[in-house]
């Protein structure tokens, strides 16, 4: 299909998905039916012939307005709203549409995420999830290039035919299908296609209990490694049959929490949690959901969401049970490498459980986004970690995450300049991201733009609800500008917040307070609880103003950040 005709099909879309066209329809409809009437009633109630063509010129001319309206606003039970999704999507198209093609990797693939063919949305996670698990059997090719469900995902439902999906991710095979589940069994059609001439090079459909669905998804991923003269080793056909479970709820359970995982949330992560729980007591020696379990303890430690000891400790446990399971699991070791790291500040075992899992799986984007980010980084090795988020940025190219990942980077090596250009990128790429705004605030603040810093953080606070780190980046900021009082009340809120707070947030706002003491007496604490953040404090612009202090190089000695 040609750019021309792919971009009409995109704008018929577009014009479809904001009821244009159906305003069209209405309008013409309703301009036919008043035109009509005065041309009846006209003559009757004595109408000028001027105000009856006057009549027809004000349908005629408000058709554009018309459209126009309705490109922006939105007709509902409550009246006419706009709506700003409209905005977003159409600023995300635009983004799409400056996304360049690439040339094809050899031996390179993209998974489209298959389609439900179930009645309802309350069986969207396992559909979503066998594309996951599908894609997640492919990166464990060594030889094979996999680009993230997430970044896939995102372009299927904007770009029109898979030669252009495939150029534009730089692969040669696309694997698409469709999943139905019914009475115990499960239907998958799924099929490889060649992007250059997008032929099918293999189909498949698969009618079988749903037990069986983990060898599907074995067979799945050894018949596109065959369509690109690969193979499956000995080791990894091992692995496929010892990661199964026989039991079908378990696995169910298994998908749910996978998709609750990915939508990074509180709750949504707790409620993942509950159903991995479910999952292990129905079978214990399940190492797909175990793995899952450290994982998801690992990012709600990294992101704050439960205390360290707690969030942190689990992760390392759950690791280690899954790696006596299955010792090559790349997700375990991500899972403990991050746990060493940031809890146990074990620097060369978390090196190296990241190094293996990369190895295992080197399409495995989080490994290397979390390798440079959270090990790297902190360490000042940024040209190491610069390259690693470069693979995760190729094996996901449309990540919020790892968009951000690179502007923090950047922000990291003090090139303001860099990171705001990263950071405005991700915003076209994702309008809905409300996190953008508190990672430019941190940039615009270490620039020296403490107001134009303020209003970042304002603006995703009021998107989001505000997180501790958000009042400790808009708390900074004030304090920066000058602005003591608020900034003071910023401590204030972080005080009150029921649940984990980690004491770097409050030192943040208090260096730039210049109450030094304070704040190196809020680090110290942070490293008594091994406060997963503290290992960037030797990076982060905000502690600049305390560096020399000899408590903050004792603490640094103390975290292994710097020599003993």
């Amino acid at each position: 299909m040609s750019k021309t005709r792919s971009r009409l099909v995109l704008a018929f879309k577009e014009l479809r998905r904001r009821k244009v066209i159906r305003a069209a329809v209405l309008y013409l409809a309703a301009g036919m039916v008043v035109i009509e009437a005065t041309d009846i009633l006209g003559p009757r109630i004595g109408l000028a012939d001027w105000a009856q063509n006057l009549m027809m010129l004000t349908v005629g001319l408000g058709f554009l307005p018309a459209l126009v309206l309705a490109w922006k606003y939105d007709w509902t039970v409550e009246g006419i709203v706009r709506d700003p999704e409209r905005d977003r999507e159409g600023t995300f198209h635009l983004a799409i549409d400056a996304f360049p093609e690439r040339e094809l990797v050899p031996n390179s693939v993209a998974v489209l995420p298959f389609s439900s063919l179930m009645k309802g949305d309350d069986d969207i996670y396992f559909s979503e999830g066998i594309t996951e698990e599908i894609n997640a059997a492919l990166c464990r090719i060594p030889e094979l290039r996999v680009i993230s469900r997430t970044s896939v995902a995102r372009l299927k439902d904007h770009i029109v035919g898979i030669r252009d999906l495939g150029r534009r991710l730089g692969v040669e095979l696309v694997v698409e299908g469709s999943v139905r589940r019914q009475n115990g069994r499960v239907r998958i059609h799924a099929q490889a296609v060649d992007v250059d001439s997008e032929a099918s090079v293999w189909s498949e459909v698969y009618d079988r209990m749903v037990k069986d669905i983990l060898e599907i998804q074995s067979d799945v991923a050894g018949r596109v490694a065959e369509a690109l003269a690969m193979r499956l080793s000995p080791e990894m056909e091992r692995r496929h049959r010892d990661e199964r479970t026989d039991d079908p709820e378990a696995y169910d359970l298994y998908l749910k929490a996978r998709y609750l995982w990915s939508h990074r949330t509180d709750d949504s992560m707790r409620q993942g949690l509950e159903h991995l729980e479910r999952a292990l007591e129905l079978d214990p020696g399940f190492s797909l959901a175990r793995a899952a379990m450290a994982l998801t303890h690992a990012t709600m430690g990294l992101y704050g969401i439960e205390a360290p000891d707690r969030s942190m400790g689990l992760a390392l446990a759950e690791a280690q049970r899954t790696l006596e399971l299955e010792p090559a699991s790349s997700e375990a070791l991500v899972a403990r490498g991050c746990a060493r790291v940031m809890y146990r500040w074990e620097w060369t075992a978390a090196e190296a459980d990241f190094r293996s899992a990369i190895q295992l799986a080197p399409s495995y984007a989080t490994a290397h986004q979390w390798l440079a980010m959270n090990l790297l980084a902190p360490r000042k090795r940024f040209d190491e970690a610069e390259e690693e988020v470069g693979h995760a940025a190729a094996l996901d190219p449309i990540s919020a995450a790892v968009g951000a990942s690179q502007g923090v980077l950047a922000h990291f090596r003090r090139d303001h300049e860099s990171a705001l250009a990263h950071f405005d990128q991700v915003e076209r790429l994702h309008p809905e991201f409300a996190a953008v705004h508190f990672f430019r605030g941190q940039a615009l603040d270490a620039a020296g733009k403490p107001s134009e810093a303020i209003s970042s953080f304002e603006r995703a606070i009021e998107e989001t609800g505000g997180t501790a780190e958000m009042i400790a980046g808009l708390g900074h900021a004030l304090a920066t500008a000058g602005r003591h009082r608020r900034a003071r009340e910023c401590l204030e809120r972080l005080a009150a917040r029921d649940g984990w707070v980690s004491p770097c947030l409050r030192a943040q706002v208090q260096t730039a307070l210049g109450q030094n003491d304070a704040a190196l007496d809020e680090l110290e604490t942070a490293a008594d609880l091994h406060a997963p953040d503290l290992v960037w404090i030797g990076v982060r612009p905000t502690f600049d103003p305390i560096r020399t202090e000899p408590r903050f190089q004792e603490l640094m000695r103390r975290i292994g950040l710097a020599p003993s």
